[in-house]
């Protein structure tokens, strides 16, 4: 009997491991563009940032003027577009979790995906491992390459008024080196909620373009509903921004990136380290909720429901009120 159960096992593990190392071998071309979109990102926005501060000092010593330096002018541009990059690479999660579970949007798809020798529960698992894999080791990979820059980082500019001199665009201006660690920890936590609430989303559509309009629709009814709270909350005017943007940044998936960035600036106040910990706590919990969500929903999705507008209509009825 023993022998029986431990064959059983090893043929489950066998078919899970199977699928999971399929989708890895699917997802290998996202994983690539991934990559190099994450390496061009922040790495390359610290480097450019760190060649810009070394001729800003030297600029200095000679009284320079900084604007129609030629040099420094395309290191800022090319910092500028590092950003740019870098937001791509971060919102490429919605892709990828949409790609990776494509299968539940077409009909011949998902007959065959849900006919393989695995159950629902190890499919489910493999395929949203898969997928967050893809897409967050890059970002790892990224982060950790950006390491020996930090350490070695040196300030040039002395001014403490940085979100100013930050929006002004003056492009010898950097982020200090644990403003900047502490912003990639907290992107890498809300990119874990972006990715299993995109998961959730993708599950309870019926097709790509569906998912689609429901997850920026969900963003936006999510903002809506803290911009209203706060509105019937609070009677000061002067309150508000600070309660729905409280709000906003703990229940969506876009609030909390945004949260993650303004970390940036604020990583110097006393209240708002402090609310750090709850925060990535709660963000932490709410992927998790997510995650579980999807894959309760996923045991329960029925075939015939592909293609339709949603296969749960709980969610709809949601994202309406």
């Amino acid at each position: 009997m023993k022998k029986k159960t431990e064959r059983q096992s090893t043929k489950t593990r066998s078919a899970f491991s199977k699928r999971f190392y399929m989708q890895l071998k699917d997802n290998r071309k996202i994983f690539i563009v991934s990559f190099i979109m994450q390496m061009l990102g922040i790495p390359m926005f610290l480097l450019f940032r760190y060649l810009a501060n070394q001729l800003t000092g030297a600029m200095n010593e000679s009284s320079a003027d900084f604007y129609s330096d030629e040099t420094l002018i395309l290191f800022s541009s090319l910092s500028n577009l590092s950003l740019i990059i870098a937001s791509a690479a971060v919102f490429s999660g919605v892709f990828t979790a949409i790609w990776t579970f494509r299968y539940l949007h077409g009909k011949c798809g998902s007959d065959l995906v849900m006919s393989l020798p695995v159950n629902r529960s190890q499919l489910f698992s493999a395929d949203f491992l898969a997928g967050l894999i893809t897409y967050i080791i890059p970002y790892i990979i990224a982060v950790l390459s950006t390491l020996p820059l930090l350490i070695s980082w040196s300030h040039t500019e002395e001014s403490a008024d940085f979100i100013t001199i930050f929006f002004s665009m003056q492009f010898y201006c950097v982020p200090p080196p644990e403003g900047i660690l502490g912003s990639e920890i907290l992107i890498l936590i809300a990119m874990l909620f972006l990715y299993s609430f995109t998961v959730l989303v993708t599950v309870c559509c019926g097709t790509v373009y569906d998912s689609i309009a429901c997850l920026v629709i969900s963003n936006i009814s999510l903002y809506l509903l803290c911009f209203n709270t706060d509105n019937i909350i609070s009677a000061e005017t002067t309150s508000q921004y600070f309660n729905y943007d409280y709000l906003f940044s703990r229940i969506c998936p876009l609030g909390a990136l945004l949260n993650a960035i303004r970390y940036l600036f604020l990583y110097d106040e006393a209240p708002y380290v402090h609310g750090t910990v709850n925060w990535i706590i709660w963000i932490m919990t709410l992927s998790v909720l997510c995650s579980v969500a999807a894959g309760i929903l996923f045991k329960r999705r029925k075939t015939e429901v592909t293609g339709n507008l949603l296969a749960f209509y709980p969610m709809f009825c949601a994202v309406y009120v």
